[in-house]
């Protein structure tokens, strides 16, 4: 296959086109390749399957994979050019739980965290501490059923 479009290119093309079934035609030309593996980039399942001057049936095989895979729907969505809420169907419908996104947080030591809960530490210290916000230490602490801070200990020099 000839890379003159990347595929996320071939998907844009494939997307904005007026008659996506002619634009399959041509982007297998383009990329000197048949039309199947231009209808496997784009999510079609095949062209035949395809209504005349319509949106193309999702190819849910490919999609399904994704999910399975733990890509976020509006990912899968945007990818297949489909309604997120499309995609969510799909996933509930299999019994699989939405993936959340990593937002790149650090992660929380939550066991270091209590030892110092209940050593009576305060929450903005430990929260500087560990590099979590206080708000989250307040909430671990709460669930702990430690609703008082015990009051840290100053000596008196």
């Amino acid at each position: 296959m000839n890379k003159l479009f990347s595929d996320e290119e071939i998907r844009t093309i494939y997307r904005d086109a007026k008659d996506q079934r002619l634009q399959i035609k041509i982007l297998a030309e383009l990329c000197l390749t048949d039309v199947n593996a231009i209808c496997d980039i784009v999510g079609v399942s095949r062209l035949s399957s395809m209504k005349k001057g319509g949106r193309s049936r999702l190819n849910w095989n490919l999609i399904e994979e994704d999910i399975r895979q733990g890509m976020p729907d509006d990912s899968i969505a945007k990818k297949y050019d489909a309604a997120i809420r499309t995609i969510k169907e799909r996933r509930i419908s299999l019994g699989l739980l939405k993936q959340v996104k990593n937002l790149g947080k650090s992660r929380i030591d939550w066991p270091k965290i209590i030892k110092e809960i209940k050593r009576g530490i305060s929450d903005e210290i430990i929260a500087e501490k560990y590099n979590c916000s206080a708000h989250s230490v307040r909430a671990k602490r709460l669930s702990l059923g430690i609703y008082k801070r015990a009051p840290e200990s100053k000596s008196n020099t």
